[in-house]
């Protein structure tokens, strides 16, 4: 534009064009100078000096005079920065490079931007690492290896060489010193600010914040009213701070035109929460919106109150929660105790009616042969001519109904020593074959006088089998005994078997006699069972020899199980660990 009008010798035009550069140069410096100095102001200084409340008090109406002069000492900084970047940086690079390297540092700015419009889930600290992170890598790609290069372009040292080196690893082939810087900056930020984000608990704070950009139609209008707000403030403080920042008569059209239109009373002395956020949003475009929120903060009841006041309400009302939850688990609490206490009396109560049962039944089981018994003495007593063989047979009777007595008592000792603890096992090798040769030599008789058949059988050789040899003898001599008295009256046999399996020693009881119903099988092993049901099943007995065996399968840790189907037999197994 200038060396064209001079190559016709157009001094004129040449000295026009001049002045239209230098007009545009300067114009570019001034729009660009105001706009820093009022970020500086708006963004940093005064925000900065309304944190103390001795100036917030003092100069709340009259910060407009502050800001002027704020501003302009802002301006003078900032075109003597200019002055010294140009002096000491500029000259090593053009203005299209400088810009693109400013472009890359306000785009670390993006993530945080983006993420604070749409996501509840970010904090301030997130914000920050992201950011530094960010810039860190800009500032190491695009800045320092213009700084630590020599005139020719090469590095100071081999060091810083080195260094730069390693991290040209890292660059993506085929795009230039720009697009690597903005890639992997922007991909180091965005996952800093994400991952931080999600590791940092959200504050009161940043909780609201995020509440009012990502659901900001929902809780604001064009009209500036905020629906969050729920301080109090005096129209007559409004109207003040308006005033100190555009006049007087500016401020009555302003705030009369927005009255009318939100149909708001001004001589009211509390202030509408519309007129508070237009009030904001007004003095926001002369100061900033930071310094205007403090500002009219400043002037609410809303100051107040503070997050710490917050958090202890907060903390009081989880407080509540966790009594109200503690109540709960102790009424729950109580609920189950109650159930159990309840059912704890119902087995109290049902244990109380089956000792009386079994009292009533222990009572009748010893009057029937002592009733025997007094009346063959009696007859003996009373019969003094009474012949010798008849004397003989009723003398049996009373021994053999004495033994049945004696039996008897023993077994409910036996039967109560088992269930109140008091039994002592005695531990011992057993020899399996010496067993049941010994259970054998007892029961020989008793199969003799009923015509029955008995085998044994030993599948395997059993050792390191230990049980209280006594308790165990008693435990088949009931289940043989049992066996033979209900086998077949012609016929019939009795097979004692012992197995091993899995570590387990099991003893089988089998007979061909005549079974047990299917609906008898669950109580038989109940006490006094038999004793109920002799006329269904035609044995006299005692009714305890299968509690009492039970019993002594419990104690040593074992099962038992029967199988049994009517008119062709039972088989009962025994089985302990060893």
């Amino acid at each position: 534009m200038i060396e064209l009008p001079l190559s016709v010798s157009a001094n004129v035009i040449a000295l026009i064009a001049y002045i239209g550069g230098f007009s545009a140069a300067t114009g570019m410096i001034i729009v660009e100078t105001i706009a820093i100095s009022t970020m500086l102001t708006n963004s940093l200084v005064l925000p900065a000096l309304l944190e103390n409340k001795r100036f917030k008090e003092k100069y709340t109406f009259r910060i407009i005079n502050f800001a002027v002069w704020i501003r302009r000492g802002a301006i003078i900084l900032t075109v003597l920065l200019g002055f010294f970047y140009y002096k000491t940086v500029a000259s090593y690079f053009s203005l299209v490079s400088i810009g693109l390297i400013a472009f890359v540092a306000i785009g670390q700015f993006g993530p945080i931007i983006l993420g604070g419009i749409f996501w509840k889930g970010a904090t301030k600290t997130g914000a920050l690492v992201g950011l530094l992170s960010g810039f860190i890598i800009w500032l190491f790609s695009l800045i320092l290896p213009s700084l630590l290069t020599d005139a020719t372009g090469n590095y100071l040292n081999s060091s810083v060489s080195a260094f730069f080196e390693f991290f040209a690893h890292f660059k993506i082939q085929g795009f230039d010193d720009i697009s690597n810087t903005t890639f992997w900056s922007l991909l180091i930020n965005s996952i800093m600010f994400f991952v931080v984000s999600m590791c940092t608990e959200v504050t009161p704070a940043e909780a609201k914040q995020a509440l009012l950009f990502v659901d900001v139609f929902k809780y604001s209008n064009k009209d500036g009213q905020s629906l969050l707000w729920k301080g109090k403030a005096r129209n007559e403080h409004l109207i003040e701070l308006l005033v100190s920042f555009i006049g007087s008569m500016q401020a009555k059209e302003e705030l009369e035109d927005f009255a009318r239109k939100n149909h708001i009373d001004l001589k009211d002395s509390i202030a509408d929460p519309k007129l508070v956020s237009y009030v904001e949003n007004t003095i926001s475009s002369i100061i900033g919106t930071s310094t205007a929120r403090m500002l009219v903060a400043s002037i609410t009841k809303e100051e107040v109150v503070s997050i710490d006041e917050i958090l202890e309400v907060l903390k009081r009302s989880q407080k509540i929660v966790e009594d109200n939850q503690e109540l709960k688990n102790k009424t729950q609490q109580l609920e189950k105790l109650s159930k159990e206490l309840k059912n704890t009396n119902e087995k109290l109560q049902k244990s109380d009616s089956i000792k009386n049962e079994f009292l009533t039944t222990v009572t009748h089981e010893i009057r029937t042969p002592l009733t025997s018994i007094k009346a063959l003495s009696e007859i003996i007593y009373d019969n003094e001519d009474l012949d010798f063989d008849q004397k003989k047979v009723f003398l049996n009777t009373i021994i053999d109904e004495t033994d049945r007595l004696s039996r008897l008592v023993n077994q409910v000792l036996d039967l109560e020593k088992y269930e109140s603890g008091k039994h002592k096992l005695v531990k011992k090798n057993i020899d399996i074959p010496h067993l049941i040769e010994t259970v054998f030599l007892r029961m020989e008789e008793l199969a003799k006088e009923r015509n029955v058949k008995l085998q044994r059988f030993i599948h395997k050789e059993v050792t390191g089998f230990k049980a209280d040899e006594d308790k165990l003898i008693q435990l088949l001599i009931n289940l043989l005994s049992n066996a033979i008295k209900f086998s077949r009256l012609e016929k019939g046999w009795v097979l004692l078997s012992v197995d091993t399996i899995k570590n387990r020693v099991i003893f089988t009881v089998e007979d061909n006699g005549v079974g047990i119903p299917q609906e008898m099988q669950a109580r038989i092993f109940e006490k006094f069972y038999q004793a109920d049901n002799q006329r269904a099943v035609k044995e006299k007995g005692s009714g305890l020899g299968l509690s009492i065996t039970k019993k002594i399968v419990e104690i040593h840790k074992g099962n038992i199980q029967l199988d049994s189907v009517p008119d062709k037999g039972t088989k009962v197994m025994v089985s302990f660990p060893f």
